[in-house]
């Protein structure tokens, strides 16, 4: 394994609650936001849509080079980009959490 100690990129998760039975729909919601509008911007390294084994609540992360990548992004959103409570309202949902991280460290496996 290789690890990085060095303070780096920014996270932002955000977890919408929803009924089971909208999660698939959420999943897909979420994902094309991300290839139709978020990977284009400045500084987006990746994401990763994730849902619960409870099947009851998607979680979102955002990764960026750093902050500020991610404050451009939200002050250049594009025309038609869907907003998050909007999307977290459609999908009926009972709860939004939005958090952001700092990487303190990153240990990926080697082969």
């Amino acid at each position: 394994m290789s690890g990085s100690s060095c303070p780096m990129n920014f996270t932002q998760c955000i977890e919408i609650r929803v009924s089971p039975l909208n999660v698939p729909g959420l999943v897909v919601e979420l994902n094309g936001r991300i290839v139709r509008f978020t990977c284009f911007h400045s500084g987006f390294i990746g994401a990763r849509v994730q849902v619960s084994e409870q099947q009851d609540e998607v979680q979102m992360q955002l990764t960026w080079l750093s902050k500020e990548h991610s404050k451009q992004a939200l002050a250049n959103a594009k025309n038609g980009e869907p907003d998050l409570f909007h999307i977290a309202h459609q999908f009926q949902a009972s709860s939004i959490i939005f958090r952001t991280f700092i990487v303190a460290a990153d240990v990926r496996a080697t082969c």
